[in-house]
């Protein structure tokens, strides 16, 4: 799977290409590298640069920028940024707080996510070839959530390719106010089993599971966390937008992903499939 960006008058456009595609010829040399940055807080963040090769230490590249998804590193990508590379792509994987090497505890797309996000694009545009005119963003999941979010607090993101992802936490985990019990346990379970989980945290989410918290609380935490509470900067930033969903999604119900879809002035773009 991978996004295509193409310069449009000197605008990134989304024309967004979700396919599989064979390894192109012609460009299979390419450098790996693995790296860590510091997050605001101290926290070491997981990352990984495959550059094409080339002679010019100049050159710039589109890139494509993969986060993790939900219990893995970004490595889990490793496929996909291999044929990215080779349509002469630099892809660019960030791991989510508490997943795969990063360190911290998992923050569940709070607000620690999309700054650990910000931090990681500094450090891409400080020590790689990427094209800072020409960054897009994909994730599959949680990744694209996180995706989403970061790309609305972070003006130098051109275009996001999200699939499966969510744009409303609490009609994720509270559909009409009534808790949804299945998703959140599994969820607790797996991301103990692969992640660092915050017990603070988990109890916290055990609370609102439960619908114990006030009406303000759960605005702060599920706002933080939804994609449609900055619906008002993705559309003052015209990022272009590709959304990938299934419409049997359990978890992420497509309803809240058209419904964020209609609100968007940007150019933008839905399949929802089987």
């Amino acid at each position: 799977m991978y996004t295509t960006l193409l310069r449009v008058k000197n605008k990134v456009s989304a024309v967004v290409l979700i396919a599989t595609i064979l390894c192109s010829p012609g460009l299979s040399a390419y450098e790996k590298m693995s790296a860590t940055v510091t997050s605001f807080d101290g926290t070491e963040i997981e990352l990984f640069v495959y550059t094409p090769k080339n002679d010019d230490p100049k050159k710039v590249y589109p890139t494509i920028v993969l986060v993790s998804p939900w219990m893995f590193s970004a490595k889990k990508y490793h496929v996909q940024a291999d044929r990215m590379v080779k349509r002469g792509f630099l892809v660019f994987g960030v791991t989510a707080r508490g997943f795969g090497e990063s360190g911290g505890y998992i923050n569940i797309g709070g607000a620690k996510d999309s700054e650990d996000f910000s931090i990681a694009i500094d450090w891409l545009l400080e020590n790689t070839q990427a094209d800072p005119e020409n960054i897009g963003v994909t994730g599959f999941s949680y990744g694209a959530g996180i995706a989403l979010i970061s790309a609305a607090k972070d003006g130098r993101i051109k275009t996001v390719s999200a699939m499966s992802s969510w744009t409303d936490m609490g009609s994720s985990l509270l559909g009409n106010d009534t808790p949804r019990k299945t998703w959140p346990d599994i969820l607790l379970w797996n991301g103990s089993l692969m992640g660092n989980m915050d017990q603070e945290l988990v109890n916290d989410f055990e609370l609102l599971e439960k619908n114990e918290h006030d009406e303000a609380y759960k605005e702060q935490w599920f706002g933080q966390r939804s994609a449609s509470r900055f619906i008002d900067e993705i559309n003052e930033l015209d990022i272009p937008i590709y959304f990938q969903h299934g419409i049997k999604d359990d978890l992420f119900r497509p309803n809240q992903i058209i419904d964020f879809y209609s609100q968007l002035s940007t150019p933008k773009k839905i399949d929802l499939t089987l």
